[in-house]
């Protein structure tokens, strides 16, 4: 048990002792300014791409369970149509092979 106690005494330290280092110090500095630079590039991402998001974006109050069931049935019908479509293909091959 003693040395457990002695390997979590040694995690919780080194932080610690991590901070008096200069490279360190330096890179901690530098945080700030990476969290806003960030931040500014994510907004505009947010910006630029949000609205092809449609009422994802927009609407303030979003009911995901009505708006994945919406997704589904559309995606469904899609996928539905082009199987006809693609049915109809094959058959008409077929039909110009026959010829």
């Amino acid at each position: 048990m003693a040395a457990e106690n002695g390997v979590i005494n040694f995690r919780d330290i080194r932080p610690y002792f991590m901070r008096l280092l200069p490279s360190s110090r330096r890179r901690l500095a530098e945080l700030p300014h990476k969290r806003t630079a960030l931040q500014r590039d994510l907004r505009a991402l947010v910006k630029k791409f949000g609205p092809s998001l449609g009422e994802v974006y927009f609407k303030k109050d979003l009911n995901w369970k009505d708006f994945q069931l919406k997704k589904r049935t559309q995606m469904d019908a899609l996928s539905d149509d082009s199987g006809a479509e693609g049915d109809n293909l094959k058959k008409n091959e077929l039909k110009e092979k026959k010829i």
